[in-house]
C-alpha cells in the first residue's frame, strides 16, 4: 500500500485496498443485488479474490482500489477505484454497500478518486462502464457530469471531459 495514495474527504477516510480487506470486498461483491451488475456476475470466494490480488492487482501500476470508511468510525461503506486506460482516459469505478447507499458517501469518494486520477495521470477524460439495468448508477453517474457515449453489450460506457477540472 502506498500511504500517497490515501484520500480524506469531509466525512471518509479512503486508503488503497490490501489483502487483509479479502472478508470485507468478498461479502461486499458477494451481494446478489450489487454482482448482478458485474461482467461476470457470480458470488465470488475468498480463493478468487486472492488470486485476482496477488497474480493481477498487486502488480498492476494503473489501477488503485479503495475502501472508504467513515471518519468518524471507520465502518466501511464501499469500494472504489480508478484505473488508467491510455494516456488520454481513465476509468472509475464505484461500488456501495447497500445499506450506505443514498446517502452522499458514493458522490464524495468518485469525486476525490476523480481528482486523484486527474493527479496522477494527467488525463482529459474519465469513464465509468455501467450496467444497462443499472438505473441507479446511470442516475449518479448523469448527476456527476458523465454523458452515455458508447454500449458494449450490457455495458453503457459514460463518459466525463475533465480538462476543465484541472
Amino acid at each position: 500500500m502506498n500511504p500517497d495514495n490515501t484520500i480524506h474527504t469531509e466525512r471518509l477516510f479512503l486508503r488503497e485496498i490490501t489483502a487483509s480487506d479479502t472478508d470485507f470486498i468478498v461479502d461486499a461483491r458477494s451481494d446478489p443485488s450489487v454482482y448482478k451488475y458485474f461482467n461476470y456476475p457470480h458470488k465470488i470466494k475468498v480463493e478468487e479474490h486472492l488470486t485476482w490480488f496477488n497474480s493481477n492487482y498487486f502488480h498492476d501500476s494503473k489501477r488503485i482500489d479503495y475502501i472508504a470508511s467513515m471518519r468518524s468510525d471507520f465502518t466501511p461503506v464501499g469500494i472504489y477505484g480508478i484505473k488508467l486506460i491510455s494516456k488520454e482516459l481513465f476509468e472509475v469505478s464505484y461500488l456501495t454497500i447497500p445499506k450506505y447507499q443514498g446517502k452522499g458517501y458514493a458522490k464524495e469518494a468518485v469525486i476525490s478518486i476523480i481528482e486523484k486520477g486527474c493527479q496522477l495521470w494527467n488525463c482529459s477524460t474519465c469513464i465509468a462502464t455501467v450496467h444497462k439495468e443499472n438505473t441507479a448508477s446511470m442516475d449518479f453517474a448523469n448527476r456527476l457530469g458523465f454523458i452515455p457515449d458508447t454500449t458494449d453489450n450490457n455495458f453503457i460506457v459514460f463518459t466525463k471531459s475533465i480538462v476543465d477540472s484541472k
